[in-house]
């Protein structure tokens, strides 16, 4: 049965991982963590790493062992512009308008970074809705994140497909009982069916499920 629902994330997953621009968001992690916390800029990777693998997301490992404020971290890590660091893709956006499934964007980035990346994508009106790492502090891959977009959507875990470039998102949905696909460049899925690109979508739908 060819799936009916669409998830899809957006950093290195709507975009190439190798333009460079989530690492440029990393950098500007390292920098916060650094002028926020007096981290020594040389050991700020290796904490914010931790973080990210402990709690799911640096923000949400600030949250708890350090209370940071939500708005001041957003607006510090999400200033880079991504025309800075990869071109339009036509392509995106004719394979997304040419599936007839709905499509919502999952992300742990926050709104305002969402859309400033769909806008310049020329994606927007692609998705239903978007979902993301808002202040209740839920991230992908904790199962509440995923519970909450069941309820604002209606949808079930069974029609819909999930895809993502992070394998411990997919293990997560996976999990829940949905499909899920993986982009990476390389084409290394780790044991996830993969695509490289977003826009090979539509040809992967067509001689998976047809």
């Amino acid at each position: 049965m060819v799936p009916c629902r669409l998830w899809i994330d957006l950093d290195n997953t709507l975009y190439p991982a190798s333009s460079g621009f989530l690492d440029a968001l990393d950098r500007r992690i390292n920098l916060f963590l650094a002028q926020r916390y007096g981290i020594p800029p040389g050991a700020a990777p290796a904490e914010r790493h931790r973080l990210y693998v402990t709690y799911g997301a640096t923000l949400l490992g600030l949250y708890k062992e350090r209370k940071v404020d939500y708005g001041d971290y957003m607006d510090f890590v999400y200033q880079e512009e991504p025309a800075r660091f990869f071109p339009r893709n036509p392509l995106l956006g004719r394979a997304l308008r040419s599936l007839p499934q709905e499509k919502i964007l999952f992300t742990n980035s926050c709104l305002a970074h969402a859309r400033k990346v769909l806008r310049y994508l020329q994606v927007e009106d692609c998705f239903r809705e978007i979902f993301f790492l808002d202040r209740d502090f839920v991230s992908k891959p904790m199962p509440e994140s995923f519970k909450r977009v069941l309820a604002k959507t209606g949808w079930s875990y069974g029609e819909s497909l999930f895809i993502d470039d992070a394998d411990r998102n997919l293990k997560a949905a996976k999990a829940l009982g949905m499909r899920v696909l993986k982009v990476n460049e390389d084409g290394q899925g780790n044991g996830y069916p993969c695509i490289r690109y977003l826009h090979d979508l539509p040809d992967y739908l067509k001689t998976t499920f047809l």
